[in-house]
């Protein structure tokens, strides 16, 4: 059987992001080098966040196409899920996949998102343009 999504959000990254990997390609591209539209492709692929929550776990992946980095957290792990609005430069250093041991952040754009405290004592930030939805569908199972 299936365990279908209560909760599911893609999110890109800022526009002027886009811009700047395809300048970098085309410009690359004009100067003879075709080298370097593999990573940009991979770049433009990777810029892209989904945030999946089943009965069971919350799925993080980075990757429209083919996802190049994957989170999974078991519900039974999550303590609190926390909706907040915080600092992305200052907190973690920025957009992506930041921060420390025991304090990181998976987020694509904006200042919004759910923390996460796991039973680990780990906290984690998921960024989401929808934060009040994804902590209120992650407590029923806490």
């Amino acid at each position: 059987m299936k365990d279908t999504a209560r909760f599911s959000e893609t999110q890109s990254f800022a526009p002027f992001v886009y811009g700047i990997v395809g300048l970098s390609a085309a410009t690359a591209v004009g100067v003879g080098l075709a080298w370097p539209l593999v990573p940009a492709v991979l770049t433009l692929n990777l810029l892209c966040l989904r945030t999946t929550l089943t009965g069971r776990e919350l799925v993080v992946t980075f990757g429209a196409m083919v996802p190049l980095y994957r989170r999974r957290i078991c519900l039974d792990e999550i303590v609190s899920a926390e909706a907040v609005i915080y600092s992305p430069i200052a907190e973690y250093g920025g957009w992506g996949i930041k921060g420390m041991p025991g304090n990181s952040a998976l987020n694509a754009r904006g200042n919004q998102g759910v923390r996460l405290t796991l039973r680990s004592g780990k906290r984690l930030l998921i960024g989401s343009q929808k934060p009040d939805a994804l902590a209120d569908a992650l407590r029923p199972k806490m």
